[in-house]
């Protein structure tokens, strides 16, 4: 059965939830007022599930090369096993759950999905910055699903990359099951993936073409939608889909559009003007493969206005 919104794993603090060490949370605005109308959230918290309650003392991550790493609390207690056990129930619980996107709590030990301090048990140095133990978890588990730390989302663009991922990842597996729907599914987004990488999307234009490896199709989508899309290659879209309105418009309109293309291509406009009044000309004159463009549309239009 489809799924009506996705279906995102989250850090309960972020929430609101009063988990933190200190009693606290990490509520973010934009998450609870803004994105939680759209999705899903599946809210979890490693040392809640690992019994350590809260307020409850600071831990750290201590790491010896060719062994597991190790929660440690100020105290020097080792909760390690009980980060076993809760790495081994959520093994379990989330192996079968559609979880179609996940945001994690910044530079947590448990949570945190990069620049996590990890200390050296030989030296006492915090001497590399990677994932948390269940971030890492997460990351090795869900490896196509789009996972987010939550300092990103403070960004407007890195909110951006974000939804992007999140509703494609959401679409692609509520609707590609056949070598069919996966055509289709490169058709909707064919002039948002020219946008930032128009080599890439001919690549991935082949695999649907030829009935290739689904896996491989989601792996670049997903890379490609990781990346900053680039005004040169958005300009470049712009123009492919112009071409299908030029017996619909008049010179005069033609030339109006071009100039506000040749402004933002000049950065003499940092907005793109075009965008909407493109989306206009497709509806009023009914252009039906363009209608369809994820370029317009690739998340709910309602969030657009905060990225």
């Amino acid at each position: 059965m489809k799924k009506e919104k996705p279906l995102v794993l989250i850090s309960s603090c972020i929430l609101g939830e009063k988990v933190r060490f200190n009693g606290g949370h990490t509520r973010l605005d934009w998450v609870t007022e803004k994105l939680a109308k759209y999705v899903d959230f599946l809210p979890i918290c490693p040392e809640m599930a690992m019994g350590m309650g809260t307020p409850r003392e600071q831990i750290h991550i201590e790491y010896k090369k060719g062994e597991q790493p190790k929660l440690i609390g100020r105290s020097g207690k080792d909760y390690s096993e009980s980060m076993n056990i809760v790495l081994d129930k959520y093994a379990i619980d989330f192996k079968d759950r559609e979880i179609d996107g996940i945001i994690l709590q910044s530079k947590s030990p448990s949570c945190g999905v990069e620049r996590v301090k990890h200390r050296n048990q030989e030296t006492g140095i915090p001497d590399k910055f990677e994932a948390g133990v269940f971030g890492q978890f997460f990351i090795d588990n869900f490896p196509h699903t789009p996972i987010f730390d939550s300092g990103r989302l403070h960004d407007e663009q890195q909110r951006h990359i974000f939804l992007n991922k999140l509703f494609a990842y959401f679409r692609f597996r509520q609707n590609v099951k056949t070598v069919g729907d996966l055509q289709a599914f490169h058709k909707e987004y064919k002039y948002l993936l020219m946008g930032y990488n128009q080599n890439t999307m001919r690549e991935m234009g082949r695999i649907a073409a030829n009935g290739g490896d689904f896996n491989i199709y989601l792996e670049k989508l997903m890379t490609l939608l990781s990346s900053r899309i680039s005004k040169k290659n958005i300009i470049n879209s712009l123009y492919h889909m112009m071409g299908y309105l030029k017996k619909d418009l008049d010179l005069s309109d033609k030339e109006h559009i071009h100039s506000l293309i040749e402004d933002y291509s000049k950065q003499n406009s940092y907005e793109n003007k075009v965008e909407p009044i493109l989306n206009f000309l497709i509806e009023k004159y009914d252009i039906a493969y363009l209608k369809e463009q994820r370029f317009f549309n690739p998340y709910p239009k309602e969030l657009a206005d905060v990225v």
